[in-house]
Parts: structure tokens; sequence; C-alpha cells
């Protein structure tokens, strides 16, 4: 390494970066927290910024965190509870979606962001605050998992502390329900 030359890449924005990403078959997505977004072409070395200025449906809210799923999307952990915002960098589309979330209870917890793939490749999506759901790729939106909290028939907390898809398919959830629950 002692012949390489490295050299600093001048972003076009100036907020602090808070993830990137790989984007199979494009390049890079460079996520920040309040200036949007850049996607880097790695064929023609050029980037596109998506802000609030040139892209009337991104959101206000600031981005926490990113995940890239299987089919190349992006999926933005929000900082208002229950709020999700989903990119497609192949059609430039932006959707924000809102899940409902349980009325916070005495044990004042935060559930964090959690999304996984199962080996099916469902997604599932746990904004933060709550709301667990799977993405319907088909309608191109999230449905709850659970019957929504306030449904005579909802029975199990949609609050998450963990989630994870095992290699059997197994989809392992511990909710708030204080139990562990196998689907």
């Amino acid at each position: 390494m002692q012949n390489e030359i490295f050299r600093l890449w001048e972003l076009p924005v100036k907020d602090k970066v808070i993830a990137i990403n790989e984007i199979k078959g494009t390049g890079l997505l460079i996520t920040t927290a309040h200036e949007g977004l850049i996607l880097y072409h790695s064929d023609t070395k050029e980037c596109k910024v998506y802000n609030k200025s040139n892209c009337p449906e991104f959101p206000a809210d600031a981005f926490r965190s990113v995940y890239v799923d299987s089919k190349q999307e992006a999926w933005f952990e929000m900082t208002e509870w229950g709020k999700v915002c989903h990119f497609n960098p192949l059609t430039e589309v932006f959707k924000q979606e809102k899940m409902q979330v349980e009325p916070r209870g005495a044990d004042r917890s935060y559930p964090s962001f959690h999304i996984c793939e199962d080996l099916n490749g469902n997604l599932w999506v746990h904004p933060q605050g709550g709301g667990l759901s799977w993405y319907d790729r088909e309608a191109n939106r999230l449905l709850p998992f659970y019957n929504d909290p306030d449904s005579p028939d909802w029975h199990f907390s949609n609050k998450l502390h963990s989630m994870l898809s095992d290699k059997q398919g197994n989809l392992w959830l511990c909710t708030h329900s204080k139990g562990l629950e196998k689907i």
C-alpha cells in the first residue's frame, strides 16, 4: 500500500455521512443525516444528489440508518416513530410510510429499527418505535404483520426488541409481549 495514491473526494453536500452502501449494478448510495442522498454511478463516475429541493417526495426528517435489500432498494430509519422511507434507485422513487404504533407503556422502552429478509425473499420491517410489517412488493407497500393495535383481534405487541430470520426460514421475534415468537 506504500505506492497507492489516495485522493480526497469532495462530496456535493457538507452534512455528515451516516452510511455508504453498495447498489449492485449501479454504484454507491451515500446517505447523509439531513442533506440528502448521493447516488454515485461507478461506470460514469457521476453523482446525483437527492434532497428536498429536487425531489418533492423526499422526507423532511433526518435519516438514522440504511438497509439495502436483495432487490437493491434502500430502506431508511427515520427519526419519527413508526415511520420508514423506501427508495428505489432504478425508478428514483421515494415512498414514506407510517405504521401504526401501539401506545407507549409504563416500561418506557424505545424499540429500535429492525429489518431483515427471510429465505423466501420476504422483507420484514420494524420502524423505530414499533409497527412490525412485511413488504408487499407487488403492491409496493408495507402491511401490518399483526392486526392493528386498535383492532378487537389484536393480541401481540407490534414492538420488537429483536428479530432474526434463520437458515431454516423461520422468523424469530422478541416482542414487548415478553415472549419469543417463532413464525
